[in-house]
């Protein structure tokens, strides 16, 4: 199910719900909110496309639709400069992470790579339904359900000991050493 999915932000608002429906003294407004918070988290929770719109507050591009919700093992981008790539790359990962899903992220330069955790701690701070943060460093974060977003080095000493790694973003990888 789309709840299953979705994470630890989902099931409070299904305690939430539960909670609603079992106090009747409740009032109708109080239910009806409780009914939308729960359903907005459980469509945003399901779709990346849906994550961006309420992170963001702006429309994705076409071309950033068809990144946020491919499922392929090995995604490219040729896109030109300044039209959004680490924006919809960040709001990607953090998607992922959400969901406790371990994402990795590679580049040239350490700069590079802190840019893109930058932008996935601003999309957490945006998200209405994000998941509590356990640790949150320069180059690391991670969330109670387990999601960590973990910035490397791109050298060949720095990228060994990760297991469990759901996906590996390559930061201007044309520029990344064939050694690492």
């Amino acid at each position: 199910t789309n709840c299953a999915r979705s994470s630890l932000a989902c099931s409070m608002n299904t305690r939430t719900l539960v909670g609603h429906l079992l106090n009747e003294q409740e009032d109708s407004m109080s239910l009806s909110q409780a009914l939308n918070n729960f359903l907005a988290s459980t469509i945003i929770a399901a779709d990346p496309v849906e994550r961006f719109r309420a992170t963001l507050g702006i429309e994705p591009d076409q071309w950033q639709q068809d990144l946020l919700s491919a499922d392929e093992d090995i995604i490219a981008c040729l896109v030109s400069r300044q039209t959004g790539k680490s924006t919809a790359t960040s709001i990607r990962a953090y998607d992922m992470i959400s969901r406790g899903e371990v994402v990795s992220v590679l580049a040239p330069a350490e700069r590079q790579s802190l840019e893109l955790a930058r932008k996935v701690l601003f999309a957490h701070q945006r998200d209405r339904y994000a998941p509590a943060i356990v640790r949150s460093t320069q180059t690391e974060l991670e969330l109670i359900n387990g999601g960590r977003f973990v910035v490397i080095p791109a050298s060949a000493a720095t990228i060994r000991g990760y297991s469990a790694v759901s996906c590996c973003v390559l930061e201007e990888a044309a520029f990344i050493p064939d050694d690492a």
